[in-house]
């Protein structure tokens, strides 16, 4: 599973975190930091993931298995802080989202817009609630006939860097309201997520960028707290020097899904 893809899609902000560079598991006097440059799916699909200066993504590009490309997506900082993000599609921008922060540097909102035909149209916005550094609600906006409404909303809850339980919301047509979708468990190891401080944390709204350690157990419930075999996930991974992980395999509950991912990294 790469876990890059959607980025265009997806929530969105990155604001300066605890970096892996500040998270080093030591050994050695100049202990090299490293940073994934290739990631590869199972099915043979990969991305290259280029940074800037200062070690944050600025560039995601996909190829399908036969080195075909499938799109990229760019993103541009102020000061370590995500300003826009264009996903880019046959040479034009199909989609594109614009942030704005207040004053401490948390973000505020986040601008939709997409191409439908006729050039980029604004859909709706992403906004954003903290608790100290920690992002604990996003919820997404879309404008439908002149109205404002809010479509879905996620909350996080967090231990020790990680998030333990993420709850999921959709809009109810029925009652007109947000309703609960889906729990989301975790449990993880202690290794170096990679994913963690190169400029995504909240990108995507995802645990797997807001976490500092590496999930290795997803239980998701529905809305009535039954769990979900085929959507809940054990993960295995493979570490480089046991720092890094250079390959991560996911078993669904049911064994119905596996999912593999490798790694590869540049380390400074």
């Amino acid at each position: 599973m790469i876990l890059f893809i959607g980025v265009a899609i997806s929530t969105a902000y990155s604001c300066k975190k605890d970096d892996p560079a500040d998270e080093d598991p030591g050994g050695g006097t100049n202990p090299k930091k490293c940073y994934i440059k290739k990631e590869t799916n199972g099915d043979g699909s990969y991305a290259l993931i280029e940074y800037n200066s200062n070690n944050k993504v600025i560039k995601y590009s996909e190829f399908d298995s036969t080195g075909a490309a499938d799109g990229y997506t760019n993103i541009s900082y102020t000061n370590d802080n995500v300003t826009k993000l264009e996903r880019i599609e046959s040479g034009s921008v199909s989609f594109k989202i614009e942030y704005t922060y207040d004053a401490q540097g948390k973000p505020t909102k986040g601008k939709m817009f997409a191409d439908q035909g006729s050039g980029l149209t604004e859909l709706g916005f992403y906004e954003y609630v903290f608790s100290g550094d920690d992002m604990i609600e996003q919820s997404m906006t879309m404008d439908f006939m002149g109205q404002s409404i809010k479509v879905n909303k996620s909350t996080f809850t967090y231990d020790a860097g990680n998030v333990k339980v993420m709850k999921t919301y959709a809009f109810d047509t029925q009652t007109l309201q947000l309703k609960l979708e889906n729990t989301f468990d975790y449990v993880y190891d202690g290794k170096i997520n990679p994913y963690h401080g190169v400029g995504l944390d909240y990108l995507m709204g995802e645990v797997q960028f807001l976490s500092k350690a590496n999930p290795t157990k997803i239980t998701v419930s529905d809305d009535q707290g039954a769990v979900m075999n085929d959507e809940s996930y054990n993960i295995v991974y493979d570490y480089k020097d046991d720092k890094y992980p250079t390959k991560s395999t996911a078993t669904a509950f049911d064994n119905s899904d596996t999912e593999v991912t490798s790694m590869e990294y540049e380390c400074k």
